[in-house]
């Protein structure tokens, strides 16, 4: 949990960011795209290890950083993480940014758990952004997550509506009939 100071540290640096690109709206949308997709190689990826531990050298995490072949904004916004030692709070920066990011453009969050990133690409996962647009009548950006906790499936928050297809989800609802009956 982040304390008082560290979480005006996030959003300050979302809040950079955001006003930074704010009026080309390509832009604001293609880092928005990044920092979700940033975050997905960092949640399982000894990238995040690079980030986070103090014992790595900045020009190591600038080499990583241009590993990435990030677009050109986001690549220079983390070299300032690093430059200001704040790199380490990259995923809430990149949380408090796509909150920012669909607050400004005024889309639905839905965010999307999957057990593995593999799954990102399939065809169903490709084809279900159209599906909730047309389901909640807004236009919408998925936040995906991987949980590898949840085994097997997805499960689904969009607003106050939640969707548990997830074998985890499933397991728990088999034990809680098995303890009623």
């Amino acid at each position: 949990m982040l304390q008082n100071k560290e979480k005006k540290i996030v959003e300050s640096c979302a809040l950079s960011l955001l006003e930074a690109y704010k009026r080309d709206k390509a832009t604001l949308k293609a880092v928005f795209n990044s920092l979700s997709k940033l975050r997905i190689l960092l949640t399982d990826s000894p990238l995040r290890e690079i980030f986070y531990n103090p014992l790595f050298e900045d020009e190591d995490k600038f080499s990583a950083i241009e590993v990435l072949k990030l677009p050109l904004e986001v690549d220079r916004f983390l070299k300032i993480l690093v430059e200001t030692q704040n790199i380490r709070y990259i995923m809430e920066i990149i949380a408090a940014y796509e909150d920012l990011f669909l607050e400004e453009t005024r889309h639905m969050k839905v965010v999307l758990t999957l057990a593995k990133k593999e799954l990102l690409t399939s065809a169903p996962i490709k084809s279900l952004k159209g599906k909730l647009e047309k389901l909640f009548d807004k236009k919408i950006e998925i936040v995906y997550k991987i949980d590898d906790h949840i085994y097997g499936g997805f499960t689904l928050m969009a607003g106050s509506f939640y969707m548990d297809a997830s074998l985890r989800g499933r397991i728990d609802q088999l034990q809680r009939y098995g303890m009623e009956n």
